[in-house]
This record gives C-alpha cells, sequence and structure tokens, in this order.
C-alpha cells in the first residue's frame, strides 16, 4: 500500500505546514561538480538537464542546504550530484 505524502503534515495558527524527517546523509561520499547559476535558472530544469527528471529538484536544494526554491542568484556557484542515484539511495 502506498504512503501518503501527506503524512508529515502538521497544521501551525491553521495553516498546513510540511515537515521532512531527512536521512542523515555523509555528503562527503557524494561525487558532485559545480555549476554557476544563470539568469532564468530554476531547481526543476537543472534537474531535469543533468537528471533527466525535473521533479528531483529537491536533491539540488537538500545537497546545497537551500531551504526555498528561490534562496538563490544569479552567479552563485551550487553543487551538483555526479549520480543522483548516490541521493536517492538514502530514500
Amino acid at each position: 500500500m502506498a504512503t501518503s505524502r501527506y503524512r508529515n503534515t502538521k497544521i501551525i495558527d491553521g495553516k498546513y505546514q510540511e515537515t521532512f524527517d531527512f536521512p542523515e546523509i555523509d555528503w562527503s561520499k557524494i561525487n558532485t561538480f559545480s555549476i554557476r547559476i544563470s539568469d532564468g535558472d530554476r531547481f526543476d530544469t537543472l534537474a531535469h538537464k543533468y537528471f533527466n527528471d525535473g521533479t528531483l529538484y529537491w536533491v539540488i536544494m537538500l545537497i546545497n542546504e537551500i531551504h526555498w526554491p528561490w534562496d538563490f542568484a544569479s552567479g552563485q556557484i551550487i553543487k551538483i550530484p555526479v549520480d543522483v542515484s548516490d541521493v536517492l539511495k538514502y530514500f
């Protein structure tokens, strides 16, 4: 049976707040390369470009400790996993 994606959703002050229980990941064991963010880049399009799956945008955010999709700027250097399965095996 599938698990609901809303299982960790809590209501705080009448609003839904999603919380996630991320496993501990030893980032030193994840091979990465760096890219410079350009104007117009988005995490979903970067995930599609490098992982062939735009829904894996959260992997880029997680490895770079970015908490909101708009918390990056043009010119910023971010890390991309060489092999996304190195991260996905923890989930």
